[in-house]
């Protein structure tokens, strides 16, 4: 399976275990400069190595174990053949019966699950608020949802985010099914335009003695697309 812009210059894969050095890279390459990413993993006590090892370990088992309606896709640069961007989408599907109760990219929220040196009480702050708006709006059996977009920062802005999320709202729309996503500042602005509205906020409060004061709060939106008739 192939997706290509019109122009060929970058294309749609499915991503196989084989990918998770690329996912990694380009995850740790898009995220480490966010301010809600610092607070949860210090630079002074979190190291890239740390980061890349536990990454490492959950990417692998995502990628050989996915969860029910789980699907990863890349975005490739064609002339290069290097990953530029990547995502999961959780299509529509019914919840495994006693489901264990995870958090995204975090497994369990204890320290042992998290990467050496990161800061459990904002991780579970984080990862433990968005997860309580996925149960609040998702209903898993109808909607899809973008659970992770990570674009390497060598390719922004060159429409690879927006080639990963129209290949999961054209399923959407044909379907007639709703799409669920959560936005930082950086991309709200995007999903705004691909029709996702506001609907709830998560406001993250960490007021960790190790993190800035002013990178103690920040906002993620919950955003709810409904779906487009292309009738």
């Amino acid at each position: 399976m192939a997706s290509t812009t019109p122009t060929t210059a970058f294309h749609i894969e499915e991503c196989t275990p084989a990918d998770v050095s690329s996912l990694v890279h380009v995850y740790l390459s898009a995220f480490t400069p966010e301010p809600n990413h610092i607070a949860c993993f210090p630079n002074s006590t979190c190291s890239w190595a740390s980061q890349s090892a536990w990454l490492t370990n959950r990417f692998g088992k995502r990628l050989n174990h996915p969860g029910p309606g789980e699907r990863h896709f890349k975005v490739i640069e064609t002339a290069s053949g290097r990953m530029a961007s990547f995502a999961r989408w959780e299509f529509p599907h019914t919840p495994a019966p006693a489901e264990e109760e995870v958090v995204e990219e975090g497994g369990n929220m204890d320290a042992d699950s998290l990467p050496e040196g990161a800061n459990v009480a904002a991780c579970l702050e984080m990862f433990g608020g968005l997860d309580r708006m996925q149960k609040k709006w998702v209903v898993e059996e109808e909607m899809y949802l973008m659970g992770l977009l990570a674009t390497d920062p060598e390719f922004q802005g060159k429409g690879c985010a927006s080639m990963l999320l129209r290949y999961g709202l054209e399923m959407a729309d044909r379907e007639g099914r709703k799409a669920y996503i959560e936005a930082t500042p950086a991309g709200l602005p995007l999903y705004k335009k691909l029709g996702w509205v506001v609907v709830d906020e998560a406001e993250i409060v960490n007021a960790s003695k190790e993190t800035p004061e002013d990178e103690r709060r920040w906002i993620n939106w919950i955003m709810i697309r409904e779906p487009v008739s292309k009738a």
